[in-house]
Order: C-alpha cells, then structure tokens, then sequence
C-alpha cells in the first residue's frame, strides 16, 4: 500500500504521521524517578534516585530533601563522590553527586538512607533534582519552572499506639495524678490567726 494515498483528500497524511512517529522517537534530555513511592512517618527507608542522562552526558546531580526526612547515610559510588548538606533556615537539606560523566544513553541509581519524622502528616513529599551537563547546561526537575515535574513521595499512615501502649500511657498518667495527691495531701497547711 502506497503511504501517499492514506487520504486522498490531504496528500501530506502520510508524512504528518510519519513525522509525529519520528517525534516520539526523539531523545529525551533525562529522565529521572524516586523510589520508593510511599512512605510511613518514624520509618527509615533506603531512598533510589534513578537518572537517564538522556542526549547529553551528565557531570553532577543534586536533590533537595524535604524537612521531614533526615539523612542517615549515602551509598558510595566509585565513580561518583558526594556531599550532604545540612538544611538551615535559607535552604534545604541536600545531596550531591559529581564524577562520573553519565553518558547519553547511560542509567544509574544513587541511593541513599534516610528517617521519616514521627510526626509528619499524610501529605505529598517533593524533591527537586537538578542535573548538571558537562557543558554547564542546567535540567531542572521542580514545580518552578523546570523542565519537568519533581519526584514525589507520599506519606501513608501515622504514628499510633498500640493498644498496650495506650494501657502503658494511662497507667503512667494515673501514677502521676496519685503522687500529685500524695504530695498536695502531706503539705502542711499554715494556720491563720483571726485579727
């Protein structure tokens, strides 16, 4: 079947589709994904930044870390050093990677073991990544204008007590409550003298 004639009405079918196909087929600049996917509050998890550096090789990676997750330790590369940074009131906690180069084509992970605050609610974590090329050229990957969206990782569940460790907490509160009696009882009490 000649491709000319998909449609006889518009000649140029054939190479609209044919052009869309070649469009797809395009290489991305990188794609990167966070796993794993959901988290619980107080649970210490191995964190898996994977990176396709896409159609230019990459020298440096870096990710911002939310303020409910803690650092805990990186997993060495031999190819890749890293640095953690502490976050401060100006900026956030973050990692970074350098070495390598990632070449076009070329996929890697780089992990890295991190707790959950006790306290955090159910909500939608958001780690920016940035990718440095070799050229200097910048990918970021953020809700402000990126070139596309950020990992995300969504908290599940809360801290709760169990059933014997709420039995534990009221007996402690009854505790309390008695040796604050005890001791306002055994207070002794000043006498007043009528004027």
């Amino acid at each position: 079947m000649n491709p000319a004639k998909l449609n006889p009405t518009f000649p140029g079918t054939a190479t609209l589709c044919l052009l869309l196909l070649g469009a797809f087929d395009a290489p991305l600049p990188g794609q990167i994904a966070l796993h794993p996917a959901r988290v619980a509050p107080a649970s210490m998890e191995r964190f898996a930044l994977h990176v396709a550096s896409g159609t230019e090789s990459t020298e440096r990676i870096s990710i911002l870390l939310p303020d409910a997750v803690s650092v805990l330790g990186v997993e060495p590369s031999n190819e890749w050093s890293f640095s953690v940074s502490e976050g401060t009131d100006a900026a956030a906690a973050s990692i970074v990677w350098s070495g390598g180069p990632l070449r076009p084509g070329e996929y890697r992970e780089f992990a890295f073991f991190g707790r959950l605050a006790g306290d955090v609610k159910r909500q939608e974590l958001i780690f920016p990544v940035t990718l440095t090329r070799v050229d200097g050229d910048q990918l970021e990957y953020s809700n402000t204008g990126g070139i596309g969206p950020p990992p995300t990782v969504m908290i599940v569940g809360s801290t709760a007590v169990t059933p014997w460790g709420a039995v534990g907490v009221a007996g402690l509160a009854m505790a309390i409550a008695i040796i604050a009696l005890g001791l306002s009882a055994s207070r002794p009490r000043s006498a007043t003298t009528p004027s």
